[in-house]
């Protein structure tokens, strides 16, 4: 999560004090899934103008090796298919991913309805990452050990049910956590989105440009191998990077110099990604 400012970002958020009973939480287990989903609105496109991120608060990511297979969890007596399952094991909160493009707006409404600050979003993320990406961020003054990731199979002996052959990965939540959270699920970006987490390498296996070498290549070479994936470069950044206000930044580079070298493709939106390039190979 980016944000400029991190104190403006937290200041006057507070604390709730309300106290969750075991009444309710075991509410939140049978009425989770109602609520109708809705449309998810494409974000708007835009450049990059910076390399790095800066977190909100803290945060831990997940983000699992391999193939995860996609798996209806369901809750006991239960046969529809759901965004999450969420299971009330006693003393904490599990909350798993069902559906990646499903939007969870009926569990942030249970979850407020129960006085925990903390919401479920399923954000765009680059291909390679989908249905393995899972994070959670804590505010200022939040409890984040009250906070955990779940990798799939992991603790699933009570949020399955006889049919369901594993569990995907997820979050767990202590009843006891006071502050102000969010949980985010990787999903497929859609046309136009731009993902919030991608690969350390544009290349890697699942990428659009997956296999392709072009690192200290000529930017003319590589439009051309990018083209002929059939992937757009949506722009171009100095990798000379400045400090700003404590950010690192980059200036882009319009038009881009042919005879100039690309150091980085970035994926940014299905089917677009940002070259960094410089005027020298980089060693």
């Amino acid at each position: 999560m980016k944000t400029p400012d991190i104190d403006a970002a937290v200041r006057g958020l507070a604390r709730p004090d309300q106290q969750i009973t075991n009444a309710a939480w075991s509410e939140l287990s049978a009425n989770i899934t109602n609520g109708a989903d809705e449309t998810i609105v494409p974000l708007a496109t835009r450049r990059r103008p910076a390399r790095p991120r800066v977190l909100l608060a803290a945060a831990c990511t997940l983000l699992i090796a391999g193939v995860v297979a996609a798996t209806v969890v369901n809750r006991p007596g239960q046969d529809l298919p759901q965004a999450l399952s969420v299971t009330d094991q006693g003393e904490r909160l599990t909350v798993r991913v069902v559906d990646e493009d499903a939007d969870p707006k009926a569990y942030n409404q249970q979850l407020k309805r129960l006085g925990l600050d903390i919401k479920v979003k399923m954000v765009p993320v680059a291909p390679s990452a989908v249905g393995k990406y899972a994070t959670f961020l804590y505010y200022v003054g939040s409890d984040g050990s009250k906070l955990g990731l779940l990798k799939p199979g992991e603790d699933c002996r009570s949020t399955l049910d006889a049919n369901d052959p594993g569990c995907q990965y997820g979050v767990e939540v202590d009843k006891k956590f006071k502050g102000k959270a969010e949980i985010h699920f990787g999903r497929a970006a859609q046309p136009g989105e731009r993902y919030q987490y991608i690969p350390s390498d544009a290349s890697a296996p699942g990428e659009e440009l997956a296999g392709l070498s072009y690192k200290n290549k000529q930017v003319s070479e590589v439009q051309k191998l990018i083209a002929a994936r059939g992937v757009t470069i949506g722009g171009y950044l100095n990798s000379k990077t400045e400090m700003v206000n404590g950010v690192n930044t980059a200036k882009e580079v319009d038009p881009a110099p042919g005879d100039w070298y690309v150091h980085e493709a970035e994926p940014e939106s299905p089917g677009v990604v940002v070259l960094w390039i410089g005027s020298e190979p980089e060693k």
